[in-house]
């Protein structure tokens, strides 16, 4: 059996448990937005980018705490590609990474856990933010220059797959 916990706003939740056959489709009914919230616009946040974990971290606590003068500091020296590969100027960084912070309206974090035997163990988490144009996922992955973030678009059908690989750890 599988249980999940969903809240919209924090205040009223959904407690679920179904079979492990019902998996997929419920997994994918999480993400779609209701009708008069899923009217998308265009977003300032490139297709794709990938950089640094801690660049994003610190851009996002630099725009919460109203400081996004920061941006452009923060962006030099940093490596951040785009769709097609090309690193791009700090510039476009800067104003990625500001989009970024500024119109997410919506988050939504998948945590797996073994709970079978005496204690549960966090297995990962799948995380995706909501933004102006619909969902990107944010994938944690390393390389040689340490930790590194890669956001691209997803549609709510893709959660499924995007957890896949993060139950599989459960298994082992």
């Amino acid at each position: 059996a599988v249980a999940t916990l969903a809240t919209v706003d924090g205040l009223v939740f959904e407690l679920a448990w179904f079979d492990v056959v019902g998996w997929n489709s419920e997994l994918a009914r999480v993400p779609v937005l209701p009708e008069e919230a899923a009217t998308p616009r265009e977003s300032a946040v490139p297709e794709l980018l990938d950089m640094p974990y801690e660049l994003l971290d610190a851009a996002v606590e630099a725009v919460a705490a109203g400081r996004s003068d920061l941006l452009p500091v923060l962006a030099e020296g940093h490596r951040v590609t785009g769709a097609d590969g090309a690193v791009l100027r700090a510039a476009e960084v800067a104003a990625a990474l500001g989009a970024l912070a500024q119109e997410a309206y919506g988050r939504l974090r998948v945590m797996a856990a073994g709970v079978s035997g005496g204690a549960a163990d966090v297995i990962g988490v799948v995380s995706w933010t909501l933004l102006a144009d619909g969902w990107r996922a944010l994938r944690p992955h390393h390389t040689g220059d340490g930790l590194r973030v890669t956001i691209s678009p997803v549609e709510p059908g893709d959660l499924p797959g995007e957890l896949a690989p993060v139950l599989a750890e459960v298994a082992r």
